[in-house]
């Protein structure tokens, strides 16, 4: 809208269109629960009986534990070059060779899941896990 062009007429049309739509915007904010973070009923009923959830920082490296990468022990020092602008320029960084995993991976239980010798115990117990890579 040009300031320059407004006139009462259409000054009074805008009011008249908000006062015919206020009614409902505020029949509708009243009719809405009043805490919108208020814990509300979930969409589907839950179904699991037990949940073990782990979220834990620090520990074994993955390569270490349930995920083998055979490239590693091919590439087993080869030099890589740190040209990501985030490594680069830190020092230490100017030379970085990979490292195969420590311990050796093996199939256990039916599945054939490889697991380091790092978790023995967990390796008899492989097939009552779900592991997500």
């Amino acid at each position: 809208m040009n300031a320059s062009k407004s006139t009462r007429r259409h000054l009074i049309r805008s009011a008249v269109a908000g006062s015919l739509l206020f009614p409902g915007i505020v029949r509708q904010l009243l009719a809405d629960d009043g805490d919108p973070l208020s814990p509300h009923a979930p969409h589907f009923p839950a179904r699991a009986k037990r949940v073990i959830f782990l979220f834990m920082t620090g520990g074994v490296s993955h390569v270490d534990t349930f995920d083998p990468k055979p490239a590693l022990h091919r590439d087993h020092g080869k030099e890589i070059v740190a040209d990501h602008p985030e490594i680069k320029d830190r020092p230490g960084y100017e030379r970085i060779y990979l490292k195969r995993p420590q311990w050796t991976f093996s199939p256990h239980g039916q599945c054939g899941t490889e697991v380091s010798e790092l978790f023995p115990h967990v390796a008899n117990c492989v097939d009552d896990i779900a592991l997500i890579r």
